[in-house]
């Protein structure tokens, strides 16, 4: 009789042995199966955002790269150029450092010899995979104190400052050096989008070289440039 009333508590310890174990294994597979979904989300997410910043060059662009047809064109990035190599472009655009891969057939749309580096530059990209084209100085960058910049061997030249006024005789314009009236030809006219109000905006006048203001023009791209 001792016999088997020992036997019944030795049977009972081993059953609640048995069933610890088993919800332990439960529980490391539950874990375990956990930290596999969540490393697989993690690399997932890295992913995502990997791809997110290796395409996304569009949202810093400063023209509408749209066509009349609805298919994307090419695009222009304007920053200062922080850096070059022979195989990318690292520009300043909003206070973001932007890379942007050149492609084979990349040049510089200025003289030899031209400094560039630290400079207001213009970016042309394929819209298709996205590499630069080309690059150029702004009219910001080129302009001397009176805002002339590109002049011409026959003596026309270009300007750039923030438009003050017109009136059916001349137009006004502030630059580095003041402000500066030139009266207008008699074929004056606003090129493409600047019959509007152009007070305080950037504009880009052709002048003729007797000082005479053939035509004003206000891009989006020199808006807000520094």
């Amino acid at each position: 009789m001792k016999k088997t009333f020992l036997t019944f508590p030795l049977i009972g310890m081993l059953t609640i042995g048995t069933l610890a174990g088993c919800g332990t294994s439960e529980e490391n597979t539950a874990q375990n199966g956990s930290d596999t979904n969540s490393t697989s989300e993690t690399n997932n997410n890295a992913a995502t955002n990997e791809s997110d910043t290796s395409n996304d060059l569009k949202q810093y662009a400063r023209d509408d790269n749209k066509q009349d047809d609805g298919m994307e064109d090419d695009f222009d990035l304007v920053g200062t150029l922080e850096s070059e190599k022979d195989n990318e472009l690292v520009m300043m655009i909003d206070k973001e450092k932007v890379t942007v891969k050149k492609a084979s057939s990349f040049k510089t749309d200025e003289p030899d010899n031209t400094e560039v580096k630290g400079k207001l530059v213009k970016v042309e990209v394929n819209a298709k995979n996205e590499e630069a084209e080309s690059l150029e100085l702004m009219p910001q960058a080129k302009a001397d104190d009176n805002g002339v910049y590109d002049k011409d061997q026959d003596g026309e030249y270009n300007v750039i400052g923030t438009f003050v006024k017109e009136d059916d005789k001349s137009l006004t314009v502030k630059v580095k050096s003041g402000e500066k009236t030139y009266e207008k030809t008699a074929d004056f006219e606003h090129d493409d989008d600047s019959n509007q109000d152009l007070k305080d905006k950037v504009v880009r006048l052709e002048v003729t070289k007797d000082d005479k203001v053939e035509s004003v023009e206000m891009n989006r791209e020199d808006q807000d440039m520094k």
